[in-house]
């Protein structure tokens, strides 16, 4: 991929009227100016390992949390059932207890 022809662009400058010397110096400048800020299979590489540090460090944190729901989950379940079974014997006492009165 060509990103910036010095050659073209020094010949367009000449052809304009600019010297060959000062158009030769005005597309090595601007060539410059643009690589220095055009991405480099290098950098794209450091942001896609930064990005997959992040992703795996977010799945991490994602699956401990899902862990700590369900112990949540797992208690208050254990919760329900034990006044579940405090409701039912009260029940039932007061039922037998209604019948030896009856």
């Amino acid at each position: 991929m060509k990103i910036v022809d010095t050659l073209v662009f020094a010949r367009r400058l000449h052809e304009a009227g600019v010297p060959r010397v000062l158009a030769e110096a005005h597309a090595a400048v601007m060539a410059e100016m643009v690589l220095s800020e055009v991405a480099t299979r290098a950098d794209l590489a450091e942001v896609r390992r930064d990005f997959d540090q992040g992703q795996a460090a977010l799945r991490k944190d994602l699956q401990f949390g899902l862990a700590e729901v369900r112990k949540d989950l797992d208690r208050v379940r254990d919760q329900l059932t034990i006044r579940l079974g405090a409701i039912l014997v009260v029940g039932l006492t007061a039922l037998a207890t209604l019948q030896t009165i009856l």
